[in-house]
């Protein structure tokens, strides 16, 4: 059985309504009171995320834990259930409809639904009544911060790759070149020693450079990993919910 003082731990709790399957049926937003005993009767809970997704449960079979509902029906149940005015203005005969498609019963007393009249409501969460006749009238404010979390590790690693280097070398060799010097009346005494046939080897030496291969290892450049800090812009989209107030004057 939930009572009035169950009523503010609902409300300003954040509860929510679930099946006795436990599964989520939606979020709390206004509790009724019945006009002839004063006690909750009627609770209007939100499967959705507009206005047409909020439905009418009877609180009669409802069981509290914690901030939040139990009830007997399911979600589906719920979200088909008969719509009923938000301000309370229903007649007694949709009352009764709403009831009868929760299989509870109503009396009726008059032309009025004893039992099912809401007249008395609590709003959600922070909204009070004050003594002087007064409403504080409260609204959510989006309140953003930033967290530092881990997004990635750099390490540096040296390994060593080969590559195909060619260069072009400037490389000299000797070649051999046979000049023949006539013998003339004028340089015979020089050119000549005699005239005798013979046999005669003269050896002549010739070389050529070739490239030799030899790798130094050299410093080239210093890498180091820095951190810096780059600021940009996040849009951030969030639904915040604020109370109005509204009179209504019989």
């Amino acid at each position: 059985m939930i009572t009035t003082q169950d009523i503010e731990t609902i409300i300003v709790g954040g509860g929510v309504m679930y099946s006795t399957d436990g599964d989520e049926i939606g979020s709390v937003r206004q509790v009724y009171l019945d006009d002839k005993t004063g006690e909750p009767s009627l609770v209007r809970v939100s499967t959705g995320i507009s206005i047409t997704s909020e439905s009418f449960v009877p609180l009669l079979e409802a069981t509290m834990e914690g901030n939040d509902l139990h009830v007997p029906y399911s979600k589906d149940q719920v979200k088909d259930a008969p719509r009923m005015d938000a301000e309370g203005g229903s007649s007694p005969e949709e009352q009764a409809r709403l009831y009868s498609y929760y299989n509870l019963s109503a009396t009726y007393t008059g032309d009025r639904a004893a039992g099912t009249s809401p007249v008395t409501t609590y709003k959600e969460k922070t909204l009070s009544r004050t003594p002087e006749g007064a409403m504080t009238r409260s609204e959510e404010q989006l309140r953003v911060r930033t967290q530092t979390h881990e997004t990635e590790k750099v390490w540096l690693r040296k390994c060593i790759v080969t590559e195909e280097v060619t260069l072009t070398v400037p490389v000299s060799h000797e070649e051999f070149r046979l000049e023949r010097e006539p013998i003339i009346d004028a340089n015979r005494d020089q050119r000549v020693d005699g005239v005798v046939l013979s046999e005669e080897d003269y050896e002549v030496v010739l070389y050529a450079e070739r490239p030799v291969i030899h790798l130094e290892t050299i410093p080239i450049e210093r890498i180091r990993i820095r951190k810096q800090i780059i600021t940009g812009e996040r849009t951030i989209t969030e639904e915040v919910r604020q109370e109005r107030i509204d009179t209504d004057a019989s």
